[in-house]
């Protein structure tokens, strides 16, 4: 005989069809949202995985000051350090060879000429001779006595003198070298390819008036040919002089289709036709530099052009080249080693050939090739985390309007078990819903994640990083985190609460008597009117509801805070971009010094010369690169008193993000060196444009063994436009510091306006779900007050006010509480990433998150106040005890 409890599944989802209809739409929307990030991440991931063999990704670069030899590139290949000492001791010895040989040769002529003149002059006949003769005398005897074994064993040893002296200061020289270079260090060859990859930054200007002018990246496309291949999304190459390829995401941004002209150079003297746009292997994110804070894909863009449409760019030609190992590492960790290798092959390499090295970037640690694919594994781990959340708070809901039910219908419930139901029938049965609304809801959600809600994510994607083609790829850890793991917390969390409620005896179901626990009296109330204590009492009888609906408003008061806050905090971050900067124009040079040998001066206005380099602060995270600033004394810029060698003051950012002491002795360590640096805290410099420290330029030149007169860079209030452009190497102002509110207000801005209404509907359905259940707990006695002629306006006082003052005191608590927590959040996110900016929300968007909240709950007290008119005063009659 089937089963007749199943009649009254079918009864209950008729009756309760709305409540199972907010859960399973919510439900359905999360599980789809997820199961389309994840379609689209897992896709995204394993196109990006096959770059590297696909478009024959780097593994690292580099940048020269100077064109390399072709014996140069030969030994970096082998893998191999260059031997520093061996060459120190020839380039010592030559020169040392060289003065020696001078030295002995004038000496040995001056005796030669010497003895010659005394021969004259015993003879008598010096008078006769003339100084034509004389002179080929001396010469004849000069050579014959620069081939005699005397000389030559005299020359030898002079050399061997010499050479020893030389050691001495070489010795010095390269124990020096020996602690900057990692020289003792022992490491494996790590053998590869080094290909060309020079670029030409070029001014860039668009006709879109809502996108500011900004900097393209020029590539010659016959580099491209071998090495960071490109993904080519539409058009086709360049064939001929004139045209160029430019990056699919920028091209969006710019409102650049195929066809159209673009300017390059400050003047406009460059103009090309877009004949395609692609994704370039190596920029998945367009960051200009490595150590940027943020990408930027609407002021920065790369591209390719001929080779002679290259050579005719008039701007300064970066050196860089392209590493591909012969065995690709396995790991990260393998990936340090051997990049570690070689860079000290690169290191020692140059200096033997007279190159300077500018930049090293293994590809492990290149935010362009890596920041796209970590923000994607990212989000994959936020969107599960969300997820989970998510669908326990709804089971929580399940479990709690479930557990209203099994109250309402606990006669029943007795009934059937004084009729031989068994507690695990029961049970079964009143796990049957959440069961099937949460696998319906997965089945719809991942149907929907596959199709329109994938296309949704990959959109996001592809608005924010420059991504390849891609091909769905069908993921089972997609399927087992938004389909299995939610069904098996939705059972899990149920099971638990309703096997708890139903461990009552049939008597006491029949009895309605389901507190496990006997009150010996009932709470005295103040001495508040009558209204106000049966506002209490309920209160006091509902305290489990009310505590499951503080939870579920603290969670969306916590999504709320992430959503209105970003848009603050980029705001508040742009309207402070000025105070960023410590002059309008921070113009660095290439160095401080001419072709010419000659110190570099400008005639700006309030021109000042300041150095600054980068060091890394290795932390638990990540290694934070700090910009260390050497200031002149007194400076009108960076106001900081002269410290002692050693000692620094900090930026606030760093403060803010580390929270070191006045009196802390913090490390840093080269970039590209094995040598580390210690400094004392000394003060806080308010400035929150990065984390940086601060010191005196003499300081700075002797730390780190410059020239007394040294300096790269020059602070000043307009821009430098006497100093020849070769010899500059960036400018920046304040457009470079609100580039990154730009980028991040343009990827994420109309995505958190979404994301508020959603959290607000989300709200809406949490209230909606539990003041359901606290209604349908009181219907006997609202039935009740009916008969003692109370009105309905006056119940919905007594109970829809109530739950008014509960929310009103949940949604204001909790406010703030998602405030402080996303707060902490934000900074322990922060500590994953270089450079600082706090998180700011102002109290009109906190107000704004109260309003959101607030006319969500309007709409459910509307729905409330009807649902209470609907209750008929014969309920009290029918449930007579």
């Amino acid at each position: 005989m089937k089963n007749p409890l199943r009649k009254r599944v079918l009864r209950e989802l008729r009756d309760e069809w709305h409540k199972y209809t907010v859960i399973f739409v919510f439900m359905t929307v999360i599980i789809g949202a997820v199961s389309g990030m994840y379609v689209a991440n897992g896709s995204m991931s394993a196109e990006l995985e096959k770059q590297y063999d696909k478009y024959v990704q780097e593994d690292a670069h580099f940048e020269l000051d100077r064109k390399a030899g072709g014996k140069l590139i030969k030994d970096i290949e082998k893998g191999k350090k260059g031997n520093v000492l061996r060459w120190m001791r020839e380039e010592a010895y030559s020169e040392v060879d060289a003065e020696v040989e001078k030295i002995a040769s004038e000496e040995v002529r001056k005796e030669v000429e010497k003895a010659v003149n005394e021969e004259l002059s015993g003879r008598g006949i010096i008078d006769t001779i003339s100084d034509s003769e004389k002179e080929e005398l001396v010469e004849k005897y000069y050579k014959r006595a620069l081939k005699s074994a005397d000389y030559k064993d005299a020359l030898s040893d002079a050399k061997v003198d010499a050479h020893k002296e030389a050691d001495k200061e070489i010795d010095k020289e390269y124990k020096k070298l020996e602690d900057e270079l990692g020289l003792a260090s022992e490491s494996d060859a790590v053998p590869g390819t080094v290909y060309e990859l020079f670029y030409k930054d070029v001014a860039e200007h668009s006709e879109n008036e809502k996108v500011t002018d900004g900097e393209v990246r020029v590539y010659r496309l016959s580099d491209r040919e071998n090495i960071d291949k490109i993904c080519l999304m539409e058009g086709r190459f360049p064939e001929k002089n004139g045209e160029i390829l430019i990056d699919r995401m920028h091209a969006d941004n710019a409102d650049i289709s195929i066809g159209d002209s673009l300017t390059l150079g400050e003047d406009g003297s460059y103009v090309y036709t877009v004949v395609g746009v692609g994704a370039f292997s190596d920029y998945s994110t367009l960051f200009k530099d490595n150590t940027d804070i943020m990408f930027d894909a609407i002021g920065f863009d790369t591209a390719v052009v001929t080779d002679e449409d290259f050579d005719s760019i008039d701007s300064r030609c970066h050196y860089n080249y392209a590493v591909r190992y012969a065995a690709h590492p396995d790991d990260d960790v393998e990936a340090r080693e051997m990049s570690d290798a070689l860079m000290g092959t690169i290191l020692t390499n140059s200096l033997i050939h007279d190159r300077e090295l500018k930049g090293y970037v293994p590809a492990y640690i290149n935010q362009a090739m890596n920041f796209a694919y970590d923000d994607i594994e990212d989000d994959m781990a936020m969107s599960g985390i969300l997820l989970y959340i998510f669908i326990a708070v709804l089971a929580f809901v399940f479990a709690v309007t479930t557990s209203s039910t099994i109250t309402r219908e606990a006669t029943v419930i007795g009934t059937l078990r004084a009729s031989g139901y068994t507690r695990d029938e029961i049970t079964r049965h009143y796990m049957t819903m959440p069961v099937i609304v949460t696998v319906i809801s997965a089945m719809v959600g991942n149907i929907l994640g596959y199709t329109w809600l994938k296309g949704i994510a990959v959109a996001t994607y592809y608005n924010s990083y420059s991504l390849p083609t891609y091909t769905t790829v069908w993921s089972a850890e997609a399927f087992l985190k938004t389909t299995i793991i939610p069904i098996v917390m939705m059972v899990i969390i149920n099971l638990i609460v309703i096997s708890s409620k139903l461990r009552l005896s049939p008597l006491r179901f029949l009895r309605k008597d389901l507190k496990k626990k006997k009150s010996k009296k009932a709470v005295r109330l103040p001495r508040f009117s009558f209204m106000g204590r049966f506002r209490l009492r309920i209160i006091l009888q509902n305290i489990p509801d009310y505590l499951v609906l503080f939870a579920g408003l603290g969670f969306v008061t916590f999504l709320l805070a992430f959503s209105v806050g970003v848009t603050d905090t980029l705001s508040n971050y742009a309207k402070h971009a000025d105070e960023m900067m410590f002059a309008n124009y921070q113009t660095v040079l290439m160095d401080n010094k001419d072709e010419d040998e000659n110190v570099i001066t400008t005639d700006a206005k309030g021109a000042e010369r300041f150095a600054m380099t980068d060091l890394l602060m290795r932390t638990k995270t990540h290694d934070e690169s700090v910009s260390v600033y050497g200031t002149v004394s007194k400076s009108r810029y960076v106001d900081i008193p002269d410290l002692e060698e050693g000692h620094i003051y900090i930026s606030s950012a760093l403060e803010d993000k580390y929270s070191p002491d006045e009196g802390d002795v913090l490390t840093f360590s080269e970039k590209y060196e094995n040598k580390d640096y210690e400094f004392t805290v000394d003060g806080v410099f308010d400035y929150d444009g990065g984390v940086a420290i601060f010191m005196n330029l003499e300081d700075y030149n002797s730390i780190f063994g410059e020239d007394d007169d040294y300096f790269n860079a020059f602070l000043s209030d307009e821009e430098v436009t006497d100093i020849d452009s070769d010899l500059i190497a960036v400018t920046m102002t304040s457009k470079d510091i609100t580039k990154v509110v730009d980028q991040l207000q343009h990827s994420m801005g109309g995505m958190m306006d979404i994301f508020q209404w959603v959290c607000a509907i989300l709200a809406a359905a949490l209230i909606y779900l539990l003041t359901k259940v606290i209604i349908e707990k009181n219907e006997n006695a609202i039935s009740m007050i009916k008969i003692l002629g109370f009105k309905n306006s006056e119940i919905s006082s007594l109970y829809v006010l109530t739950t008014t003052i509960v929310v009103a005191v949940a949604v204001t608590v909790m406010s703030f509480f998602g405030v402080y927590a996303m707060g902490k959040v934000w900074d322990l996110f922060m500590l994953t990433m270089d450079g600082y900016f706090g998180f700011y929300i102002t109290f009109v968007s906190v107000l704004k998150m109260l309003g959101l909240i607030f006319a969500a709950y309007l709409v459910v007290m509307l729905i409330d106040m009807g649902r209470i008119s609907r209750i008929r005063m014969d309920e009290a009659l029918k449930n007579v005890e």
